[in-house]
């Protein structure tokens, strides 16, 4: 909670006001001592005593709502320009730059009381959280999460809406870690939550990056954009004093951050060859199978030379995931032994290469993958332990970046056996010809036979029919997201209940 005054005193020492405004008649100083409880940029979720934000978003703009929003019992009205307002308003250049900031002062700055720690990147940004956590909490810290999948605050657990929440949702959720008893945020950094201002109001103990491939490219432009938007976190979210960076070596963007701070980096690698950086986290990897992954850490952090974690999750790129979240526990200075039980405890990460095996018949693997880079490696970890036949399902996302559907295509006819193009959010753009631009790329490599079903469980009922016992189907793209999105509607639907509906039906038990 702050007063008027305090919030007032914050915006002109960052230079962010531009000007407050009363209602006709009323003296400013009248309402300085107004208490704010709380931060919304939705109008519907205001309760009395609250700060409405007004965002202008693609759809809606908050301005629009301020009124609504003093009915509901804001207090208070942040804006960019003048609004229709029973309480004082207050106008600065853009509330979405300075709205993380109010935020956290409302809360009282929850981000300082936390140990925090982001995760950025393209792929893996999930897997590497729940790692995270799950070497926190065996370390007796309780960890609060945040990301693609859930937003959990210690004590309630609610779907994720986006990877990175709004700035005043995060604050929220951050407040409530702490009343929760939290000592520790584990959380999802995207670059568009970077872009637009949704960090802001948060610093960092410890930033992980996990690789930069093409993604997004329609918002941010081009590589070098995008790679300096994510490097932002790096730049401006830390907190001061004792932090650190952990970074894939093997990545070359990932080796563009170790030259640029190289005394503050932990890097990590798959290969022989060893990055810079202050310290360095290398694996060997013993075997892999559909039960997971036994692997020996080399390390030049003493503690860590020699351990053995067993990762439950299939792929080499979920070792990559796991180094990268113990060299996190590293900086933190967490005893080797809470990481070799923290990673070999860990479940399936929702979405990310979960595993539905059946007793003689196929197994069923899910995963998120909705990039060629991220399609390349899952299929790829798969492709290793496959002793049948390899099967994908995917689509991808209408009003996205359309460059990477011949490529997904191609990847799938390489790596495949068996491909299955269906539908996955199709938004305002028609499935049939995202599936016909996808399959334009698979049929320049040919080889494999390529059907289109773009009922996507009529797709999964069709590929399991037909699958032998030892042959694996990844089902990628939409991980647990529980919907599809058309333009006109949106359709409930999750590939792991799909998949689970089709074993019930067909009287299929499950290896536990």
């Amino acid at each position: 909670m702050i007063t008027l005054r305090d919030l007032v005193a914050l915006l002109e020492e960052k230079r962010y006001l531009k000007g407050i405004f009363v209602p006709d008649g009323a003296v400013i100083e009248s309402y300085f001592d107004v208490e704010i409880h709380d931060c919304c940029h939705n109008s519907k979720k205001v309760t009395r005593g609250s700060l409405f934000a007004c965002i202008k978003g693609s759809k809606f703009d908050g301005h629009e709502y301020s009124q609504d929003a003093c009915r509901n019992g804001a207090c208070v009205i942040l804006a960019d320009r003048p609004v229709k307002a029973d309480v004082p308003y207050i106008v600065v250049d853009s509330v979405r730059d300075v709205l993380g900031e109010v935020a956290s002062a409302i809360w009282g700055r929850p981000s300082e009381k936390l140990i925090m720690v982001a995760v950025t990147g393209t792929n893996g940004k999930t897997t590497t959280t729940y790692m995270v956590r799950s070497i926190l909490e065996e370390a007796g810290i309780k960890t609060g999460l945040l990301g693609t999948v859930i937003y959990d605050d210690g004590k309630n657990i609610s779907e994720a809406s986006r990877t990175t929440p709004e700035a005043s949702d995060i604050q929220r959720l951050l407040a409530n870690m702490i009343k929760n008893d939290c000592k520790a945020c584990v959380m999802e950094a995207s670059s568009h939550g970077i872009a637009q201002g949704r960090l802001n109001g948060c610093n960092y103990d410890v930033a992980i990056f996990t690789n930069l491939t093409p993604e997004h490219l329609d918002y941010h432009g081009d590589m070098q954009s995008y790679f300096k938007t994510k490097s932002t976190l790096f730049t401006s979210f830390m907190k001061k004093g004792e932090t650190g960076f952990v970074v894939n070596g093997d990545d070359e963007y990932g080796r563009k951050l170790i030259d640029k701070y190289r005394d503050r980096v932990i890097s990590f690698t798959m290969k022989e060859l060893v990055p810079g950086g202050k310290e360095y986290l290398r694996a060997l990897i013993k075997k892999m199978d559909l039960l997971g992954t036994p692997v020996e850490v080399k390390s030049s952090i003493e503690k860590y030379d020699g351990i053995v974690v067993n990762i439950p999750i299939i792929g080499e790129y979920n070792v990559a995931n796991a180094l990268g979240a113990i060299g996190a526990a590293a900086l933190l200075g967490i005893d080797a032994n809470f990481v070799v039980n923290g990673i070999n405890s860990m479940g399936d990460v929702p979405g990310r290469l979960e595993k539905y095996m059946f007793k003689n018949g196929p197994t069923a693997v899910i995963d998120y993958a909705h990039t060629p880079d991220a399609l390349e490696k899952a299929l790829g970890a798969l492709r290793k332990i496959c002793n049948g036949k390899l099967w994908v399902i995917f689509g991808l996302g209408g009003n996205r970046y359309q460059a990477n559907r011949p490529i997904m295509g191609e990847v799938a006819s390489k790596m495949a056996d068996r491909v299955i193009i269906t539908s996955d959010n199709p938004r305002n753009e028609d499935p049939y010809q995202i599936a016909m631009q996808i399959k334009e790329g698979a049929d320049r490599i040919g080889g494999v036979p390529i059907d289109i079903i773009l009922d996507r469980k009529e797709a999964v009922f069709s590929a399991l029919d037909s699958a032998a016992e030892n042959d694996i189907v990844l089902i990628a793209g939409k991980g647990p997201e529980r919907n599809i999105i058309y333009a006109d509607k949106v359709i409930p639907y999750n590939d792991g209940e799909a998949v689970e509906e089709w074993g019930t039906l067909r009287g299929r038990e499950k290896w536990s």
